[in-house]
């Protein structure tokens, strides 16, 4: 049976840890290990870390006095502690989705070329418990994609990865090194493109874990300003690429794919602003992409947008309205931004990406 070990730090999320250590110690078909790294908690995590390694031999406690700060504490687990087939790195407010690491090392066991494992992720809201995920079928659907691909999806769309579902080889993950404290909202993203320069990905059709939404996450911040969110996920990949070497063959092609995509989201949330007559929003959100490098005027919809803000939006959407009359269609939505899940649209609580045409190749594990 194979092993795996998860890293779970925490600080002040004592009121998570009970269910996320337990989401790991219910998981069938591996071996488990569990290390809390509590980062010098104010809450109760110390008490309640403690009884989940007095209840069971299989997790270990450690407490940080005083705090350390995230990156030194994932590192400390993941190097300094991992050493089973297979690790994951779960944050005290996150959960795995029952038999997701069997699903995960049933799909790696069969192709050692492969480094990465990820699935789909259901979003917890608040103090939502991990509940009503759908049952993975007896026949779930597993892909497999070369890392040059991946590496290119990547580019292409974001992060594709929820990272409570990405299972790594433990001897891939100390190969590769550490995650990179200079990308504080995007070290993930470029881990998973790091994987994909080493191996080859897969990516299980099923819920693999639960990802919570709430103020105090590290993400809100970002999520809030989404160009900042833009200009981070570009730095992981200009980042990616200038340490790759020789084992990207086309960088500027992949930037330049990262670049679009960029623009492309910055687009779509002017639009938006636009729409909802948020004009100064509008000119900082464009003054802020332009900086950055992506310029939003460069497209056919970026035009319209930059005539709607010399028209005015009343204007502008009255000379559009007679404009699409005259062409006898309606009027289109401002461009979307990329997304990375396929199944966005059919419910909104589940994400995480894969190519479309890559389910051409879907194999049963």
């Amino acid at each position: 049976m194979k092993t795996v070990d998860i890293v779970v730090p925490c600080y002040n999320y004592g009121r998570f840890l009970r269910g996320c250590v337990e989401s790991v110690l219910s998981q069938h078909g591996v071996d488990v290990r569990v290390l809390i790294i509590d980062d010098g908690s104010p809450d109760d995590t110390p008490q309640i870390g403690r009884a989940l390694a007095a209840e069971d031999a299989r997790v270990a406690y450690r407490r940080h006095e005083p705090n350390q700060g995230f990156f030194p504490t994932i590192n400390e687990g993941l190097f300094d502690w991992a050493s089973a087939d297979y690790c994951l790195l779960l944050s005290a407010d996150d959960a795995l989705a029952p038999g997701a690491l069997a699903r995960a090392t049933t799909l790696m066991d069969a192709h050692p070329e492969v480094g990465l494992v990820y699935g789909l992720g259901m979003i917890l809201k608040g103090e939502t418990e991990p509940h009503g995920a759908p049952q993975a079928p007896g026949d779930y659907k597993t892909d497999i994609l070369p890392g040059a691909r991946f590496l290119e999806y990547c580019c292409e769309v974001g992060n594709p990865v929820p990272t409570p579902t990405a299972v790594l080889r433990t001897a891939l993950q100390h190969r590769i090194g550490r995650y990179n404290p200079d990308l504080p909202h995007t070290s993930d993203y470029e881990m998973w493109m790091r994987c994909a320069l080493h191996g080859d990905v897969g990516f299980v059709h099923a819920v693999q874990g639960y990802y919570r939404v709430h103020g105090a996450a590290m993400s809100a911040q970002y999520l809030a300003l989404p160009i900042r969110d833009m200009v981070q996920c570009h730095r992981a990949v200009t980042t990616l690429l200038a340490n790759a070497g020789d084992r990207v063959q086309s960088p500027q092609r992949l930037l330049k794919k990262s670049r679009q995509s960029r623009t492309g989201s910055a687009l779509y949330h002017a639009h938006a602003r636009f729409d909802a007559g948020d004009i100064e929003g509008v000119k900082a959100l464009v003054a802020s992409a332009a900086e950055a490098g992506f310029d939003v005027f460069g497209t056919s919809s970026g035009l319209r947008l930059k005539a709607g803000l010399l028209a005015g939006p009343r204007v502008y959407r009255t000379l559009m309205a007679g404009a699409d009359i005259l062409r006898g269609r309606k009027r289109r939505s401002p461009p979307g931004p990329p997304t990375a899940d396929p199944d966005r649209d059919e419910q909104a609580t589940i994400f995480g990406g894969w190519p479309q045409s890559a389910r051409d190749r879907e194999t049963t594990p």
